[in-house]
């Protein structure tokens, strides 16, 4: 199983980060599988801000928010991309060793919200996720 992963690409499109935390699932595909985070990429369609926090995609298992990614999309303008592959501790599956989902386990996006004044974030969210 482990030499045949099979790597997914899930897609949120038009995420409003400045109206609130949201929380999505992503279901594991594959009977007895685990999964790794590979990458997120954010494409702000309105410019990332916040005073105290900025916008964040977060990524765990129901229980630990950030167990899997803690990625803080910071203030990125609208039109550019982060790809949060290569930031250091954004996702603990580039550690070593790999963080993976228990066997036949989910995981748990999180939109986190900007706080303080001048909050603003809208933007796709694509996260790749290997399942093996």
């Amino acid at each position: 199983m482990y030499d045949t992963p099979v790597r997914l690409n899930y897609c949120f499109a038009a995420v409003n980060f400045a109206g609130g935390d949201t929380t999505r699932l992503i279901k594991n595909p594959r009977k007895g599988a685990k999964g790794k985070v590979r990458s997120i990429l954010i494409m702000p369609t309105t410019t990332f801000a916040g005073a105290t926090t900025k916008p964040k995609v977060q990524i765990g298992d129901g229980v630990t928010v950030t167990k899997y990614a803690n990625v803080d999309g910071g203030v990125t303008a609208a039109g550019s991309a982060l790809m949060a592959r290569d930031l250091a501790g954004g996702i603990t599956a580039m550690s070593v060793p790999a963080v993976l989902t228990d066997t036949d386990g989910d995981l748990t996006v999180t939109f986190k919200a900007p706080t303080g004044a001048g909050l603003a974030g809208v933007g796709d969210v694509h996260i790749e996720v290997e399942w093996l």
